[in-house]
């Protein structure tokens, strides 16, 4: 058996949220994906979106200071994944026009995508380096998106964190939260049907 390290620690955890994402969303009829089980409730598709975002932002802009995933490439290609703000901050319009513009295989090629760069990221570290403090304040400060006063509040305990913390928080403690909620609306829309 290898032995047991930090990395490996959150890999394991990042892949756990991977799978648990994607058999999630793999049960979405397609008209649950822009409905909200009730008024406060975000639209999950928005929810579906939202996972793969934060982690991308957390792995891309939070940390190294370069655009997310979604903003180029393929992805930057599809209807919806990339709109004009940040993954979080915007307004309850503004995530319901998500759920609207994305389809759930465009979300799902999203979260391939992120997936596949975080354990590209993690192949990269070693323990020593999880307790690294990136520059976020200029990393999260860049572009545009980054300047909304919904975005800044978001953002402003997640400061100077370690990249242990970030890759915890975002990745797979935030993911876990949100694809519990998706469950939630999921099981509240159905039991309305």
């Amino acid at each position: 058996m290898a032995a047991m390290n930090a990395v490996s620690v959150l890999r394991g955890q990042i892949t756990g949220v991977y799978g648990l994402y994607t058999s999630t969303l793999q049960t979405i009829a397609p008209g649950e994906w822009a409905a909200r089980a009730d008024a406060g409730a975000n639209p999950v598709g928005f929810s579906a979106w939202h996972v793969p975002a934060v982690m991308d932002w957390a792995l891309h802009t939070w940390m190294r200071g370069l655009p997310e995933l979604r903003t180029h490439g393929d992805l930057a290609s599809r209807p919806g994944l990339n709109p004009p703000f940040a993954a979080f901050g915007m307004s309850v319009d503004e995530a319901a026009g998500i759920a609207a513009a994305i389809a759930p295989s465009d979300a799902l090629a999203y979260a391939d995508a992120v997936y596949a760069a975080a354990m590209q990221l993690l192949d990269g570290l070693d323990d020593a380096q999880l307790d690294r403090v990136p520059n976020t304040r200029a990393h999260g400060t860049r572009l545009a998106q980054h300047q909304t006063p919904g975005y800044l509040a978001e953002v402003d305990d997640m400061y100077d964190l370690p990249v242990w913390r970030l890759l915890g928080g975002p990745c797979f403690g935030h993911a876990r939260e949100h694809i519990g909620e998706i469950r939630a609306n999921l099981a509240a829309l159905r039991s309305h049907a």
